[in-house]
Parts: structure tokens; C-alpha cells; sequence
């Protein structure tokens, strides 16, 4: 499947992005399209990806696409953290 590049946020200074659990799994394609197509991207780039359990899924790959550009990817486990992060990033 290939994903047509049309994301709304190519255009945008900045994008956050939040997933929870499994709920991770549409941006893992989302964040490499962005890093590996010729796509315009925003500035910042920001996921927040939660995970009560501490089973971050695709964790090696996030921690790659870090390294290889200037998206950040906060792992997150617990709620207080979350709103404390989303309150800075709005700010």
C-alpha cells in the first residue's frame, strides 16, 4: 500500500500527534513517510505515544527515525507527564 502524501500537516510549522497502545501502528507508517518521502514537513514534528504497560511497540524504529531527523517522540506512562508535555508544547 502506498500512501498518497496528503497529510494537512506538510504545511503546518509545527504538528503534534498523540497514540495510545496499539493505536500507534497508522503512525508509524505516517512518521516514515514523512522522514523517508520527498514531502515537504513541518518544522516540529512531535508524537506523544503512551502506553501504561511500557510496551512501546516499533520502539527501535521510533528511536531510529529520531536519530535521522527532528522528530521528537515522547514515550509516556502515565497521564499527569502527558498534560504537563501538551501544556508546554501549546504554549
Amino acid at each position: 500500500m502506498k500512501i498518497i502524501r496528503k497529510y494537512g500537516c506538510r504545511l503546518l510549522k509545527q504538528t503534534i500527534m498523540i497514540a495510545g497502545g496499539i493505536g500507534i501502528t497508522p503512525y508509524r507508517v505516517v512518521l516514515k513517510e514523512l522522514v523517508e518521502g520527498n514531502t515537504e514537513i513541518p518544522r516540529i514534528v512531535r508524537l506523544f505515544y503512551s502506553d501504561s504497560n511500557e510496551e512501546y511497540l516499533y520502539k527501535e524504529e521510533f528511536d531510529k527515525l529520531k536519530r535521522d531527523s527532528h522528530i521528537t517522540i515522547e514515550y509516556i506512562k502515565n497521564r499527569e507527564y502527558f498534560t504537563k508535555e501538551i501544556k508546554e508544547f501549546s504554549n
